[in-house]
């Protein structure tokens, strides 16, 4: 039986095509922001009383654009993550708090994003095709 549980070991694949599904999800999402502009943004974190809307507009647009190329590529997945997941909890107690939306047609889109997140935060190494195995070999894990 050992034979078939190795032979069948999908989750470096799984974690490969999960890294690079949610890095597509977030680079459409950072690039339809920064071409848009960030006044869009702005006007949106201004009407939450956010500090330096005009500022944070460009780095969630930064963050998502660049932070999914770098899940892709799988380049320092750990803190792109942890950033995130930070980005995905505000955006989410906003819906819920500000915007009294609910779970269905509101936030459980970003309930799977952060699940899926901490799915590859947890997982503790780099995985298959990931550049965190090249640059930082040391700390990564086998399979």
């Amino acid at each position: 039986m050992e034979y078939f549980s190795s032979l069948f070991n999908l989750t470096p694949w799984a974690l490969l095509a999960l890294r690079v599904v949610l890095g597509a999800i977030f680079i459409a999402h950072g690039k339809a922001k920064l071409v848009a502009g960030p006044a869009g943004m702005a006007g949106l974190l201004k009407g939450q009383g956010f500090p330096m809307p005009t500022l944070f507009a460009w780095v969630v647009a930064l963050l998502e654009f660049v932070g999914g190329i770098l899940l892709v590529i799988g380049l320092f997945i750990n803190p792109v993550s942890i950033l995130l997941m930070i980005m995905i909890l505000t955006a989410t107690y906003m819906k819920i708090v500000s915007w009294k939306k609910g779970l269905v047609d509101g936030y459980e889109l970003d309930l799977l994003i952060l699940a899926a997140l901490l799915v590859l935060l947890a997982q503790g190494n780099m995985g298959i095709w990931a550049l965190d195995g090249v640059f930082f070999s040391d700390i990564a894990l086998d399979y």
